[in-house]
């Protein structure tokens, strides 16, 4: 799903829509939804290859020009990285973000704690309570069978 999505995105525009203009069926035997290892190691493997084929422009049209300030740039990267960091638990492709953010904004005080730290002790906070609220979904599940 995820890597048709960046091949769209590469040829045609696509932007947000804040509202609802497509129903989607969801159900438990998706592969998406249930997101095996390979699911999982796919899903990360296109993203990456994704992220070496864009700029950062490219991924944040509608906030980003050539034009745009180093700093306006930094902070896309900060976001982009603390997404992949705590939803999707990829720290090396968050801290990828964070460095490439830093090569173009040296002065940018939250990328460089974020490399310092690393992004699994920066986030460490909104993992454990990601984790945490994914744990009580399962067991919620289980227990009720929902």
């Amino acid at each position: 799903d995820y890597d048709m999505w960046l091949k769209i995105a590469a040829e045609f525009p696509i932007s947000r829509c804040n509202q609802v203009v497509i129903k989607r069926r969801v159900h438990a035997a998706m592969g998406t939804i249930q997101l095996t290892m390979q699911v999982k190691l796919d899903t990360k493997l296109a993203v990456k290859e994704a992220f070496n084929r864009l700029t950062i422009q490219e991924i944040f049209p509608d906030r980003l020009t050539n034009k745009s300030s180093k700093q306006k740039m930094a902070k896309c990267y900060v976001e982009l990285g603390d997404l992949l960091a705590v939803k999707w638990r990829w720290l090396d492709l968050a801290l990828d973000q964070y460095c490439k953010g830093l090569d173009e904004y040296p002065d940018s005080q939250e990328l460089q704690l974020r490399v310092k730290l690393g992004p699994w002790l920066y986030h460490l906070p909104k993992l454990v309570r990601w984790e945490l609220r994914e744990r009580y979904w399962k067991f919620r599940k289980s227990v009720y069978r929902i």
